[in-house]
């Protein structure tokens, strides 16, 4: 058991240090990017590519460490991009990033200079007066772009990007739109401001960035022991795809600077998403533009080496962080066997995506302190290891996790399992083509088209892999339905899915629902003959539940089945053939096209129908309930 004080989490916070334990062997790569940089020519640019969540700023900071500092080689300047969007419009981001960039940029040089001996200030008095002047023309551009920021975007920055002159009546035309709905006192100010506009904006883009030249390369002259400036552009891929690609565009045009290392947080599946207004839908006719684009402002792209990490270590430390092995030993669970069983269902599950990994060790935390609490206890390592696969489904897969809710006994999944989960009926190609009724494996190829309609069509081999480790652990003779409705009630509470929708339903869906509602209606003996004749009719049906067939058809043997299920010559089913209900020695088949629009018709009918029982149970004089 573990020494340290117990904890019931894990912050999902980016790694600062190498105080930090790396988990995932991240720092080797660092220390190699860092080692590329230190040794490049420049200027040039990164992109570290991954998911969210995958250590992407982690290994920045790294890097960052390795590299700048007061005693190390490189001045550094690190832009968080999301934060400049929190609040503000899309078409603003661009120009508050471009602001602060510049901003950061004149106090990582003046926090540089500083640092000069006084000595070494006197000898090279020229070019500190040369930064100084450069230094002011950048603080000028970035201050009196804030006003009209809103106005230059909404115009597009076509007028900074292309170079062309930032000239009076360019600013003129921003200013006119100020105009239009603004008081006279606001006209005026607005007056005053655009003529401070014409004063510091006029000069193109090419005096600012001849500024950022000359900042860069005299500071460097300055302090001999700095090789260049390292930008961190941190968190792109989290900004509106067509703003990250903006942003793209102005490093390319404006900060291509000699001694200038950019090293971006962005994916290449960003951009493509960011260039569709240019380009239109990606595909094979125009790959080769999208890469273009991507290859012309990054000269190296670092994917984060997610598929290399070892989570082993970091599953057994954190488990054991959060106490989770805690009356393993009196269950008599073999530890160093069932932390081989996790590993296997966190690799066809979450992966190893630390933010996923990290959400997943607390909501076993919180389920095992509440089970604790509610006294849900898992018996046997059978239950445990399942219990474990059920919440890895959970936060890898939800869809399937509702799938599993709406039909836990996932062995007999069949047509009527597609209907109730994706609202349609199975394609008759794939039913004739793939799914044999006779088949053991049918539920996994019922599994397959589900996965297709769900984008999970890559996963399904880790799904299917999944559910049969769960099927391995069921104790011999207990029901596989029971089995799972016992485990999937001990996860329930961090489940994200569907929560508006579950109602009284415990997650089933609408047919589902009904189904078995049906069954349990008829079991207590609710359903009596009156009823009986107005659901076999078809305006009932359509003024109680919303149906537009019948709730019911008669079923005898001389009849077939399937037939009957296809209503009045319909080419495909319109009512349940695997589920037959008795009442009062008759057979019926039931209407299979339920939607959820239809719950609180169905809800309504079934406790009028309990009511009813209840007031004939308790008078003499039962009074007749109608149905609306």
């Amino acid at each position: 058991m573990s020494n340290h004080p117990r904890r019931t989490s894990i912050v999902d916070i980016p790694r600062l240090s190498k105080d930090v334990k790396d988990y995932f062997g991240i720092d080797k790569y660092s220390e190699g990017l860092a080692d590329f940089i230190r040794h490049s020519d420049t200027p040039i640019t990164i992109a570290v590519q991954g998911e969210w969540g995958s250590g992407k700023t982690s290994l920045m900071n790294h890097v960052h460490n390795e590299l700048c500092g007061k005693e190390k080689e490189f001045e550094s300047i690190w832009i968080n991009t999301w934060e400049y969007s929190v609040l503000i419009q899309d078409r603003d981001t661009l120009l508050t990033v471009i602001s602060n960039m510049l901003n950061a940029t004149v106090k990582a040089v003046e926090e540089s200079l500083e640092q000069v001996d006084t000595s070494t200030k006197e000898t090279k008095s020229g070019k500190i007066k040369a930064i100084e002047r450069s230094l002011t023309k950048i603080k000028d551009f970035s201050r009196n772009l804030a006003p009209i920021m809103p106005e230059l975007a909404k115009l597009g920055i076509a007028h900074l990007l292309g170079g062309d002159m930032l000239t009076p009546e360019t600013i003129n035309q921003i200013f006119s739109n100020f105009q239009q709905n603004k008081s006279d006192q606001d006209n005026n100010i607005q007056g005053e401001l655009q003529q401070e506009v014409h004063n510091h904006l006029s000069p193109n883009i090419m005096e600012l960035k001849r500024s950022l030249e000359s900042v860069i390369s005299n500071s460097l002259e300055i302090n001999k022991n700095k090789k260049g400036f390292v930008f961190f552009i941190d968190d792109l891929d989290r900004l509106e795809p067509s703003v990250a690609v903006d942003i793209l565009e102005v490093l390319k045009n404006v900060f291509t600077i000699d001694k200038c290392i950019f090293l971006l947080a962005i994916d290449y599946d960003v951009v493509v998403k960011g260039l569709k207004s240019k380009f239109g839908e990606k595909d094979n006719s125009n790959e080769k533009e999208f890469r273009s684009f991507f290859d012309k402002i990054i000269q190296v792209p670092f994917t984060m080496p997610v598929n290399s990490y070892d989570i082993n270590k970091f599953l057994a430390d954190h488990l054991e962080g959060i106490f989770y092995f805690e009356g393993f030993e009196k269950k008599k669970i073999d530890l160093e066997s069932f932390q081989e069983k996790a590993v296997e269902v966190v690799q066809l599950s979450v992966g190893t995506n630390p933010r996923s990994l990290k959400r997943l060790i607390n909501s076993l935390s919180l389920l095992k302190i509440i089970n604790n609490r509610i006294e849900k206890y898992m018996i046997s390592e059978n239950e445990e290891i399942v219990h474990f696969a059920l919440i890895c489904i959970q936060t890898a897969y939800p869809k399937i996790y509702e799938l599993l809710n709406q039909e836990p006994y996932f062995t007999r999944w069949d047509e009527d399992t597609v209907l109730g989960f994706l609202g349609k009926r199975l394609d008759d190609n794939v039913r004739k083509k793939e799914i044999d009724p006779e088949d053991n494996s049918k539920w996994e190829k019922i599994l397959n088209y589900i996965c297709d309609e769900i984008s999970l069509s890559s996963k399904v081999q880790q799904i299917i892999d999944i559910l049969n480790i769960i099927l391995e652990e069921v104790p011999d003779g207990e029901d596989l339905d029971k089995f799972m409705k016992r485990m999937l009630s001990m996860t329930a509470i961090t489940d994200v899915s569907n929560v508006s929708s579950q109602k009284d339903v415990s997650g089933l869906r609408i047919g589902m629902y009904v189904r078995q509602t049906l069954l349990d209606l008829i079991k207590k003996g609710l359903i009596e003959d009156n009823m009986i004749e107005q659901l076999l009719t078809k305006e009932y049906s359509k003024q109680t539940f919303g149906l537009g067939y019948p709730f019911f058809k008669e079923y005898d043997k001389e009849t077939s089945i399937r037939d009957l299920a296809r209503h009045e010559g319909d080419s495909r089913n319109r009512y349940w053939t695997k589920t037959t209900f008795k009442i009062n020695g008759k057979k019926y088949i039931a209407c299979s096209e339920w939607y959820n629009h239809m719950y609180d018709n169905f809800e309504n009918w079934k406790n009028v129908l309990i009511s009813n029982k209840r007031e004939s149970h308790n008078s003499n004089f039962p009074k007749e309930k109608t149905f609306n």
